[in-house]
Parts: C-alpha cells; sequence; structure tokens
C-alpha cells in the first residue's frame, strides 16, 4: 500500500510530505494523503477474526498510527458519518475502509485520495464504477491517483473477475447497440461449473483451461442452435413473401384491366345503375343501394344474401350481407378485387320508396 503520508515530488525527485489546499484555498497545516480500501466480503462487527481489523493491524505494524485508521462503519448516523469525511478531507484520517453499500453514493472524501485499493470483486460493473467514481472525481487535489485491484492465484478470485468481465461486455455491447447476436445468455445469475469449481480448486492451469474451452464450446453450440432458429424463421418469412409477392401481381393484373375498363364518373358525369335503374346524383343511388341492401339483409325467406346490385363506372358491382348473427354489408368490384364492408347495425332503417 502506497505510504499515506510521502509522495514524490516530480520536479526535484525528493520525497516531500503531501499538501494540500483548504476550503478557502489556502495551504492547509495537516499534510498527509488519503487512501480509500473498499471490502465487500467481511465487516468489523462482531467476534472473531475479520478483515477489517486484520488490515488495521498489519497497518499499525507498518507504522501507521491507528486513529487513522478508520472504518465507514464506525459512524452509524448521518452526523458521525458527516464528521468521520471531514476527518478524512483534513488528513486526519490516512486510510478508510468499508463497503461498497455504506461508502458509495454521498462519500465525498475526494480531496486528498491518492489511492483506491479493491480488496474483493463485487457482482455487477456498476459496483466498480460507483467504488472508483470515490476518487476519479471533481474535487480531488492529487494530478495522479491509483486505482489497484488485488487476486490470489488459483482461488476464487478469477472467476469473480472473469465474469465481471462477460458482464461489463455484454452491457457495453447493449447500451452502444452493437450486440453481435441476436440473442444472449442472461448472465445475470450464472452458475459455476463443477469443472469450474474443480479447476479453481486444484489451481492447475490446464484444468482451469479446459474449463473454459469446455464452457466455449457449450456457448459455440448455443449460438449454432439460435443461428439455426434464425435460419428457419427467414426461411419462412421468405416464403412468405414471395407467396404476397405473387398475390399482389395477380391484383395488379386486375387493376390495370379494370383501369382500362374505367368510364370517367367525375362531377356531372356521374352514372351508376343499381337494380336495373340508372341513377345520376351520387345521393339517390346510395340511397337506392342502400334500400336494396337492407331489403336482402332483412328478407327471412331469402336464402341467396348476395348478387350483383348494378354497375359503376363501367365496371360490375356485386353486394351482399351475411345473416344477422354476423350482421355485415360488403360490396365487392370483382374484376379490380376491391371490397369494402360495414357493420349492418351502422346503417339505419330505410324506408322503402
Amino acid at each position: 500500500m502506497v505510504d499515506p503520508n510521502r509522495a514524490k515530488d516530480p520536479g526535484q525527485g525528493t520525497s516531500v510530505a503531501y499538501r494540500y489546499l483548504d476550503e478557502a484555498g489556502e495551504a492547509h497545516p495537516r499534510p498527509g494523503a488519503l487512501q480509500l480500501v473498499f471490502c465487500d466480503v467481511s465487516t468489523p462487527a462482531g467476534q472473531g477474526w475479520n478483515a477489517y481489523d486484520e488490515l488495521r493491524s498489519l497497518l499499525v505494524e507498518r507504522g501507521v498510527p491507528a486513529a487513522a485508521v478508520r472504518f465507514v462503519h464506525e459512524a452509524a448516523t448521518d452526523e458521525a458519518k458527516a464528521k468521520l469525511f471531514e476527518a478524512c478531507r483534513d488528513g486526519r484520517v490516512a486510510v478508510l475502509v468499508g463497503s461498497t453499500e455504506r461508502m458509495g453514493v454521498g462519500t465525498n472524501v475526494q480531496t486528498r485520495a491518492v489511492a483506491l485499493h479493491h480488496l474483493d470483486c463485487p457482482w455487477r460493473p456498476a459496483d466498480i464504477e460507483q467504488r472508483d467514481g470515490r476518487i476519479v472525481r471533481q474535487g480531488n487535489q492529487n494530478d495522479e491517483v491509483s486505482v489497484l485491484r488485488y487476486v490470489t492465484e488459483g482461488s476464487f478470485d478469477i472467476y469473480m473477475w472473469q465474469t465481471l468481465e462477460r458482464k461489463a461486455a455484454f452491457i457495453n455491447q447493449v447500451s452502444r447497440g452493437k450486440a453481435p447476436d441476436r440473442e444472449v445468455d442472461d448472465i445475470g445469475d450464472q452458475a459455476l461449473s463443477y469443472a469450474e469449481v474443480k479447476a479453481l480448486a486444484t489451481g492447475d492451469p490446464l484444468i482451469l483451461e479446459k474449463a473454459t474451452v469446455d464452457a466455449e464450446v457449450a456457448r459455440l453450440a448455443r449460438l449454432q442452435r439460435a443461428h439455426q432458429g434464425d435460419q428457419h424463421r427467414l426461411r419462412r418469412t421468405l416464403e412468405s413473401a414471395e407467396r404476397r409477392i405473387s398475390s399482389l401481381g395477380g391484383r395488379v393484373s386486375r387493376l390495370e384491366s379494370a383501369i382500362g375498363r374505367r368510364v370517367d364518373t367525375r362531377g356531372d358525369r356521374f352514372r351508376m345503375t343499381v337494380g336495373g335503374v340508372t341513377f345520376d346524383r351520387r345521393v339517390e343511388a346510395g340511397e337506392h343501394l342502400h334500400r336494396l341492401l337492407r331489403s336482402w339483409l332483412d328478407d327471412p325467406a331469402r336464402t341467396d344474401r348476395r348478387g350483383l346490385v348494378g354497375e359503376l363506372a363501367g365496371l360490375e358491382v356485386e353486394g351482399g350481407g351475411v345473416d344477422r348473427q354476423f350482421a355485415e354489408v360488403w360490396l365487392r368490384i370483382p374484376v379490380a378485387g376491391l371490397e369494402e364492408r360495414w357493420a349492418a347495425a351502422d346503417w339505419p332503417r330505410v324506408e322503402p320508396a
């Protein structure tokens, strides 16, 4: 761990005490930097051994005053925490130890923070960012800071940092919209395989490598299945599109034929035949068409509820209605493949002419 009370002057090349400014911008009379230590696997409370007290003992053996090593857990209230953070900013605390939760958001002690230590690895990449944000922060008077991460070879630390790496890579791909695959694995609660446990327990790099390769093979197999599923869906989409193209092609032909036979009915040129009667007024033609279709729908003796209703723009018009259970009325121009439907309930009763 970096000596919290000494620094190297880049200009002179000699060791001098760290000096900082107070809130008024004047040189603070008390020298000394601050180091932050994050540890989530232990707490200083309770009986027996814990990582916090062990760390303090080791620092005291190396000359750091016990009073200068504080635990954030000691501050049980907001007032106590504010006083502790003030002591960190004015040089009375050389080392502050705490967990990600207790020393995360709201911990403004960056004024003298020169080094940050990750004694363990949290489960979420956001926790690492939250930790680092305690030192890489506006208001820190140090030109350079150190962020140190500790890993024990052959221990569970390897798996923890590897899992964190996969999570961070996944989150980065999603947030940037650059995920290369259509499907991704759920890595939020990733289980530790038997092979990985064995590899970590033995510390044999070949066994660990085999476990890693096996996991990669399983991942690629999942990607292969996902790719095959995508190809199957794409083939069905293609076949559906080709059928639709064929259907629309036939419709284009019918529409072109209808356009060639169409008679202009714009303005005063309007003519429509309904039930054998020709009309030159749109309202009258519509009313007569309404009566005709309504009579078909209301006639219980009529079994054929569809048929030729007349002619419009030189094109035959068919119409009809389904039984009362469905209560629908429709009109169709067969040559053009055009059809419209209405709910019969929306059509008001019209008295016979």
